[in-house]
This record gives structure tokens, C-alpha cells and sequence, in this order.
């Protein structure tokens, strides 16, 4: 009874600021990454913080579930109105976002599962129905490399087509996650092996725009969602951790590469940063809103919370100095997670007073 009165009070709140300060027009592509960047920290970075941990651990769980519920609902709607197609599924680059539906739902499934006892059972139905959704999103990728190649779009490529990795690695964290033992090794390691396969692909794809061609500019073509050459990473490895299922150094070898792209494109993205403020000003160049910047905030989170599951002295080849750097991760993230999220939360409070969630400014 006291989790339902919490539940109907918050949904009340959510619903109230939803009437009131936002349009009600279809969420983005992409509006999933909003669960996905607030998730992975309620799931990650949040349990180093006590205070949060222990005294707000439900109820931010569950506004997340509202959040998660809004979202849905927009594409819900979206469906019986049968716009969903054009609005969502049509264009080949754009879809890839869809990802974010699998992955957000993955990630507010783990925090209902493990902090909601009222809600277990949903969430395991959260699953199955979040099996069904990858499918048909896996669908949409073989469709939309399909396009890529026929038709080449190679110069619109971008960090989004890594979602088909993120999504798939999320099925494995999910599963794992909700059945422990009772879900197949099997599954486990052809999952996270199809997962790298299309990161390989992807990876490609997006090398041979940024690194290859001169047909961009680093302070607009380079785009958020770029981050995830990384945090496609760092939910394999976190998957690969949670489900025993790969060499321990293996798994060494991806937190490795993980920290080597992390380095990169954050040194881009600081580069770009400047370009930026340098073109635009500050207000103009930096602080913005838009939706692909959860997918930031994810990726922050992702490599946080691998590198805390990652038990490093199970991997043969390691050293002092890696223990040192997956020490250094553990005291700092948090707070930065912190910051971050507030930064993001203020921005779009800034941005979105007239609109719907999860569109971009």
C-alpha cells in the first residue's frame, strides 16, 4: 500500500509538470537515452552514495518508471495513430535510435527489479516484452545497413548505429540481471558476440567518415552521440562481467580499449567544445539542449559501472598501475556523474519549459 501511494503521488507530480510545461507532440527517436543516462547512474554511480542508496533509492526508482511510462506512451500512441513508421522507423540513420527503447528499458528494468519488491514480476514481464522489442530492432538494423550500402549514406553515418551494440549487450545485463543462473551461457556469449560484431561494423562505418574524409567540421559535424564508440564498449564488458560468460582477459582487453576510446573522444569533444564557443559563444556553443546529449551521460555512466562490476585481479595480465586507474574511476566518477546530470537536468529545464520530453532544442 505505501509503495502504490508513493507510486500515485509521484505519477500525480510527473503528470501535473507534464500537462503544464510540455506540449504533448511524439517523443523523439532517440527520447530513450533520457531513461538511459538517469538509469545507469540510479543503477551505477548512485550506489556509492548513501544518502541516495538508502533514503531516495525507491522513490527516484520509481520516477523513473514514470519517466519510462511517459515515453513509451508517446510511442504508443504513436502506433495506434500509425505514424510510427514515418515518425520513427522510415529514415535509415535516424532509426537506429530506436535502440534507446531497448536499452532504456533494459536499465529501468534492472532498478525496478532490484528496488521495487512490489514490482519483480514487472519487470520480468519488462523482459520478455524487451526481448520482442530487439528483435524487431535488430530487424531495423539489417534493414538499415542494407540501405547504407545501396544507397550509400556513408557521410551520414554517426555514433547512433552503435546502438545495435548497446541494445544487445542490454538484453544480456537484463537477462542475467533478472534470472541469474537460470539464463543460458549460451545466450550469453552469442549475444555478446553478435554485439561486438556490430560494433565492428559500426565502428567502421564511423572511422572511415571522421578519420578518412574531409567532408566535416569538427564543431558541427561531429556529433553527441560519437560517445558511444566507447560506451557500446563498456556495456559489453559489462555484460561480459555480470554474465561470466568471456575470458576474464578478455574482458581486460575491452576495459582497456574502452579507456583508450574514452581518452580520444573526450579530447575531441574538448577540442570541439572550444571550437565551438569560439564560432557560436558559450550559451550558443555549449550549453544547449538536446536529447543525444543523455547518450553522454550513459556512456559516463556505462564505464562507471563496468569498472566497478570488473573484478581486475580475476584477469592474469594486470598491474598495479591498472588497479590504480580502476581505483581512480571508482573515488571520481561518482561525483562527476553528479554534475553532469545536474548540468543536464538544469539545461533542459532551461530549454524545455514549452515542450515534450526528450525533444531536442
Amino acid at each position: 500500500m505505501q509503495f502504490t501511494l508513493m507510486f500515485i503521488l509521484l505519477f500525480l507530480i510527473f503528470f501535473i509538470i507534464k500537462i503544464l510545461l510540455l506540449k504533448s507532440t511524439p517523443s523523439e527517436t532517440a527520447a530513450g537515452a533520457i531513461v538511459m543516462g538517469c538509469g545507469i547512474f540510479i543503477n551505477g554511480a548512485m550506489k556509492n552514495i548513501p544518502l541516495l542508496e538508502n533514503k531516495a533509492g525507491k522513490i527516484l526508482t520509481t520516477s523513473l518508471l514514470i519517466i519510462w511510462i511517459f515515453i513509451a506512451a508517446s510511442f504508443i500512441e504513436s502506433a495506434i495513430k500509425k505514424t510510427i513508421n514515418e515518425i520513427h522507423f522510415k529514415d535509415a540513420i535516424k532509426s537506429f535510435g530506436v535502440g534507446t527503447w531497448v536499452a532504456g528499458t533494459s536499465v529501468c528494468g534492472i532498478a525496478v527489479f532490484q528496488r521495487i519488491h512490489e514490482l519483480v514480476t514487472f519487470a520480468r514481464v519488462m523482459f520478455w516484452g524487451n526481448l520482442a522489442l530487439w528483435a524487431l530492432y535488430l530487424a531495423i538494423c539489417i534493414r538499415n545497413y542494407g540501405a547504407i550500402f545501396s544507397q550509400g549514406l556513408y557521410s551520414k553515418v554517426h555514433g547512433i548505429l552503435l546502438l545495435s551494440t548497446v541494445s544487445t549487450q542490454s538484453i544480456v545485463v537484463f537477462g542475467n540481471t533478472i534470472f541469474g543462473d537460470k539464463f543460458p551461457k549460451l545466450v550469453s556469449t552469442s549475444l555478446i558476440y553478435l554485439g561486438i560484431a556490430l560494433y565492428i561494423l559500426a565502428f567502421i562505418l564511423i572511422i572511415r567518415k571522421y578519420f578518412f574524409s574531409k567532408e566535416w567540421n569538427l564543431e558541427d559535424g561531429w556529433t553527441n552521440t560519437n560517445c558511444i564508440l566507447h560506451g557500446a564498449m563498456s556495456i559489453t564488458g559489462l555484460a561480459s562481467a555480470v554474465s561470466g560468460a568471456i575470458n576474464y582477459n578478455l574482458v581486460l582487453f575491452i576495459w582497456l580499449w574502452i579507456l583508450l576510446w574514452f581518452i580520444i573522444v573526450e579530447f575531441i569533444e574538448i577540442l570541439r567544445a572550444i571550437k565551438r564557443v569560439n564560432k557560436y559563444g558559450f550559451i550558443k556553443g555549449v550549453a544547449v539542449y538536446n536529447v543525444t546529449q543523455w547518450s553522454r551521460i550513459f556512456t559516463f555512466g556505462m564505464l562507471y559501472t563496468f569498472t566497478m562490476k570488473f573484478n581486475l585481479s580475476l584477469a592474469t595480465l594486470t598491474s598495479k598501475f591498472l588497479f590504480s586507474i580502476q581505483n581512480f574511476i571508482l573515488r571520481s566518477g561518482t561525483w562527476i556523474m553528479v554534475l553532469i546530470l545536474l548540468y543536464e537536468g538544469v539545461l533542459y529545464f532551461i530549454y524545455q519549459p514549452k515542450n515534450r520530453l526528450g525533444k531536442s532544442a
